[in-house]
């Protein structure tokens, strides 16, 4: 799980976390950038008593019962902070340290890395909360409880294997930001675009394409700035859905995608940073140079996909 919003789709089109950032956000004006959190600390004589707390117990040499009884610690310690605004678990939770931190009702921010919850049931009552991101928790059993969160701004979900309808977030009518992603080696099945389409008030969207057919439900979000997605559908879907949102900025709303700053930007044949990576399922990876014609050929076909569909509107 990344620290940052900062949405990263992988190269060749696999989704990973984090949404995107909208056109007027840095790197750093994240709630979840490591810049804004003290040194992660695990027994609680370390506190130094502030209003951000970053805690871990899985980095490092720690030993099985040390970890056990500063869990234990903080299950019990962690309800006392009424003071506490933002709260990084950059950790494995377990249920009873999320029960405990949901016990701070004036939590503004809240970052779990990965857990084993099952109910997210306690993190209800948590109506000052404008941030939060839950890292791979493959053991949820439902995200209702999600939707009575009606101060979030932010939201992120990474790798909730168990749920595959997401119609509780369209409650979140303060969100700006959405991010529903699979892991690093995960996809995150999505049931249905629709509620998604539904949030026309999202500025930042990311979200796992890869169970779904279409994308066109998502031409009704106007006013996204930024859109994260998967390039694993049909070219024709990314050059419709471009010509629908001509203010969005998304990575396949081009025919192509330009390698350099990948770092695979190398042609082995001419040795120029000429590589590119057509837009669209099964499309390659092709030198501009080398490849000139595909490349054109391919150009042309996108741009009259999108010139279609903005005529047919």
């Amino acid at each position: 799980m990344l620290r940052t919003p900062l949405r990263l789709i992988g190269v060749f089109g696999v989704a990973s976390c984090a949404p995107a950032l909208n056109a007027t956000m840095t790197v750093t004006d994240s709630p979840f950038h490591v810049s804004r959190w003290p040194k992660a600390i695990i027994h609680p004589d370390d506190y130094d008593g502030g209003d951000t707390l970053s805690l871990t117990w899985d980095l490092g040499s720690v030993d099985e019962s040390v970890k056990k009884k500063a869990i234990n610690a903080w299950t019990v310690r962690l309800p006392t902070l009424t003071h506490l605004k933002r709260l990084q678990l950059w950790t494995h939770v377990t249920q009873p340290v999320f029960n405990a931190a949901c016990e701070l009702q004036q939590l503004e921010v809240f970052q779990i890395k990965w857990s084993n919850i099952q109910d997210l049931e306690a993190i209800s009552g948590l109506q000052s909360l404008r941030a939060l991101s839950i890292g791979s928790s493959t053991r949820v059993k439902s995200i209702e409880p999600i939707g009575a969160l009606q101060s979030l701004t932010l939201l992120e979900l990474e790798n909730l294997k168990s749920i595959s309808n997401f119609s509780p977030l369209r409650r979140l009518k303060a969100l700006k930001s959405l991010a529903v992603t699979g892991s690093m080696w995960s996809r995150q099945a999505i049931e249905s675009l629709d509620p998604f389409a539904s949030m026309t008030w999202l500025t930042s969207l990311a979200i796992d394409t890869s169970s779904v057919s279409s994308l066109r439900p998502l031409s009704w979000l106007v006013r996204l700035r930024e859109l994260g997605l998967g390039g694993r559908l049909p070219f024709e879907e990314y050059a419709w859905l471009s010509a629908m949102l001509p203010n969005t900025e998304c990575r396949w709303f081009a025919p192509f995608y330009d390698l350099v700053a990948s770092g695979y930007g190398a042609c082995k044949s001419c040795h120029r940073d000429s590589m590119v990576m057509l837009t669209g399922k099964g499309k390659p990876v092709l030198c501009k140079h080398c490849d000139a014609a595909k490349v054109a050929k391919h150009v042309a076909l996108f741009e009259a996909a999108r010139a279609s569909a903005r005529s047919d509107d």
